[in-house]
């Protein structure tokens, strides 16, 4: 998430403005985008193909991540946000492949 490109936007959500206050400052450091550095753990962003700006946002960290040396894919899912918390664990491609994530990563 690149915290300082969403809150710059016309139309914030009181959630965001709540979490990440009005300081630029605090915005850069509490953005994955901005703290991603060469010594980062490869990472699974799960991401709602439903919203407009997740998988977007997913993709252009993978890329930094990429350019960094960083393993880091993207799983779109065609879920929103909560069902993608709740749905984790139930049988399904999207459980497998977090898990076959998770494997990979502890070997």
């Amino acid at each position: 998430m690149n915290v300082p490109e969403m809150m710059e936007r016309r139309f914030v959500l009181p959630l965001y403005r709540r979490a990440f206050g009005d300081d630029p400052k605090d915005w850069v450091a509490a953005s994955p985008f901005h703290q991603l550095t060469r010594d980062a753990l490869p990472m699974l962003i799960v991401c709602s193909s439903r919203r407009r700006d997740s998988c977007p946002q997913g993709r252009a960290l993978a890329a930094k991540a990429e350019k960094l040396g960083v393993p880091m894919s993207v799983l779109p899912e065609d879920l929103s946000h909560a069902e993608i918390n709740k749905d984790l664990g139930k049988t399904s491609a999207y459980t497998r492949a977090v898990d076959g994530f998770v494997r990979r990563a502890m070997e």
